[in-house]
């Protein structure tokens, strides 16, 4: 007779980046690829290779990227900017939970600005009033709204709520 033993530790289990945002491993078009102006140096780790247009809107058009060490991040050009970008990124377990906020401060308030990009399960939800849905997956608001801080949670019949905090002081 012989008796066998396993381990096996589940404590800090991170989900694959397709599981939150299958976006990345879908087809790519001409328009997926963040323009090359843009010093992807700046970017280490980011795998150009699965950049997705996530949204486009008077204020930016936005990318998901995935970042070679498992990382989802949602990248911005500002309209009529070709040679400047922001990104922001997350570990897909805290994206899962949060999504990911990226804001933007202009000159004046008008160029001032805050997007949301949501996890596949708040995905084509209804918005709050004060954000406006640019995608399925996309979100804006003005970032006077979203220094206010409030959060929003947004529920899936299948999947864990969402929770969408703003970019100020929570709680």
């Amino acid at each position: 007779m012989s008796v066998g033993y396993a381990s096996a530790a589940f404590a800090d289990l991170t989900p694959a980046v397709e599981s939150v945002h299958a976006t990345v491993s879908a087809e790519r078009s001409p328009a997926d690829d963040i323009p090359s102006s843009i010093n992807r140096g700046v970017f280490e780790g980011f795998d150009f290779q699965t950049s997705h247009l996530v949204g486009e809107s008077q204020n930016a058009r936005y990318w998901s990227v995935a970042k070679n060490d498992g990382d989802i991040c949602l990248v911005l050009v500002p309209t009529g900017q070709e040679d400047f970008a922001a990104a922001t990124c997350s570990d897909t377990k805290r994206f899962a939970q949060y999504g990911l906020t990226l804001a933007v401060e202009g000159t004046d308030e008008s160029a001032s600005f805050a997007a949301f990009m949501l996890p596949d399960t708040a995905a084509g939800q209804a918005m709050p009033p004060g954000l406006h849905a640019v995608s399925a997956v996309l979100a804006e608001s003005d970032l006077a709204t979203a220094q206010k801080g409030a959060s929003v949670e947004s529920k899936s019949p299948n999947a864990p709520a969402v929770i969408l905090r703003g970019i100020g002081r929570v709680g």
